[in-house]
């Protein structure tokens, strides 16, 4: 639930916060009227956003925030407000409990073991990542150490600005950290699948922890 909730925050700023879900609702509706008055009835939500909506700046926050509710039908305006109002309740639910998690990581940051870097920037990617976290960390050769680590697919922060300082914080206090490669560019690296390559820690008492960590991560690549 939680998880699911949030993939549709991993695109950009969150179109379903508090602040903005009137205005999100509002364009839907604008939408909506242009598509009754070139005739109305029903239409499926994705062919209703491409129609009116996606433009190049907004394709990736558009689809993955609506994918779904993107395959369903829509035929007035009371079932486009129920579809909205469905997806923005799962996402505010889940959101308020990835800050909370968030809150939780930063009071045992100095005790962080890893580091989970990476870049989200569709539904994919983020199912990728939360595969990846539970793939190596739940792993038996690793399960048995209580690692301490972030897992991005279970935190959220209130802005962009709270979100950087947070990351540089962790990896400032970090013992060990990986980054997972997505699809696309983002700042400073290039995405491509995801896998986790891990870097030694600046005190040696974790290397033997890193190896493995390292070893895991191989693995998990060379399957996929």
């Amino acid at each position: 639930m939680l998880r699911h909730g949030l993939e549709a925050s991993t695109c950009g700023p969150a179109l379903f916060s508090l602040a903005r879900s009137s205005a999100a609702l509002a364009v839907l509706t604008n939408a909506w009227n242009k598509h009754k008055e070139g005739g109305g009835g029903s239409i499926a939500f994705r062919e209703l956003l491409e129609k009116y909506l996606v433009n190049p700046s907004n394709k990736d926050q558009l689809t993955l925030s609506y994918d779904e509710v993107a395959d369903h039908n829509i035929d007035s305006h009371a079932a486009l407000k129920q579809k909205f109002d469905s997806i923005v309740a799962t996402f505010l639910e889940a959101r308020e409990r990835a800050i909370k998690n968030t809150e939780y990581y930063l009071s045992m940051v100095n005790d962080l073991d890893v580091y989970v870097a990476t870049s989200m920037r569709t539904r994919q990617n983020f199912r990728d990542m939360a595969g990846a976290c539970d793939s190596i960390f739940q792993d038996p050769r690793l399960r048995h150490l209580h690692l301490r680590y972030f897992d991005p697919t279970m935190s959220a922060a209130r802005g962009h600005e709270d979100k950087g300082l947070i990351e540089c914080l962790m990896v400032k206090c970090r013992k060990c950290w990986s980054t997972a490669r997505g699809r696309r560019r983002a700042t400073g690296r290039m995405l491509k699948r995801p896998w986790l390559s891990v870097w030694a820690s600046r005190l040696s008492s974790i290397a033997i922890m890193a190896r493995k960590l390292i070893s895991i991560a191989t693995c998990i690549r060379s399957r996929g």
